[in-house]
């Protein structure tokens, strides 16, 4: 049984997510994107993103 609560992954949620995981934190990507923030950290490891944490 597919999760009710699963989203799939736009190509305009993968350019946000390039964009900001250079200069903020997972969460705060989470909040805009409305994803977990383990959900963003995941999608970030799968295209080889790193960023700094917004450190």
């Amino acid at each position: 049984m597919p999760n009710p609560n699963f989203r799939r992954w736009t190509s305009d949620d993968i350019s946000i997510l390039k964009k900001l995981v250079q200069t903020h934190p997972m969460a705060q990507i989470a909040a805009q994107l409305g994803r977990s923030p383990s959900a963003i950290a995941l999608k970030a490891y799968e295209n080889s993103l790193k960023g700094n944490g917004g450190a």
